[in-house]
């Protein structure tokens, strides 16, 4: 099957202050921007498009397109990690409002008693792994209605 790449339409650029981020570039689907905007209003409580979460969708689109996709596939085997250096978790953490519900989350889901850099780090693989949801169920909608209309021909 031939899959539609999304994340072409997701392109690193660099602000004025050298610091680099993600954006969707001016030719995005309709498809594409609902699913972008249901992402941060869905599992980020409304919020404003936000550097981490597109970097995130973008890391996601790329993971997925080289592997086989089908009813069976499932985000709980794929290789999604959180940042490994503590700064970079730190920073997650104090500049996204969401992250400390995930962080909460993941301590009731995972009944986890630990150290903040723990509860921090699962926060930020769960935010992770939600978005990871997120796409591949985009990615099977897109190719299930790819096929209605390749049947359709």
């Amino acid at each position: 099957m031939n899959r539609k790449y999304y994340g072409k339409y997701l392109e690193n650029v660099k602000r004025p202050n050298g610091d680099t981020f993600v954006r969707k570039t001016d030719n995005t689907p309709i498809e594409f921007d609902n699913l972008i905007y249901d992402i941060h209003k869905s599992n980020f409580f409304g919020a404003m498009p936000n550097d981490w979460i597109y970097e995130i969708i973008k890391e996601a689109f790329e993971y997925m397109e080289g592997i086989d996709i089908d009813e069976d596939t499932d985000v709980s085997d794929m290789n999604i990690e959180s940042d490994i250096y503590d700064i970079d978790l730190y920073e997650w953490m104090k500049n996204n409002g969401y992250a400390q519900d995930y962080c909460d989350e993941y301590q009731d889901e995972f009944h986890v008693d630990g150290q903040v850099k723990q509860l921090v780090r699962g926060g930020q693989w769960l935010a992770k792994k939600k978005i990871y949801e997120e796409v591949l169920e985009f990615i099977r909608e897109e190719e299930t209605e790819n096929e209605r209309r390749y049947e359709g021909e």
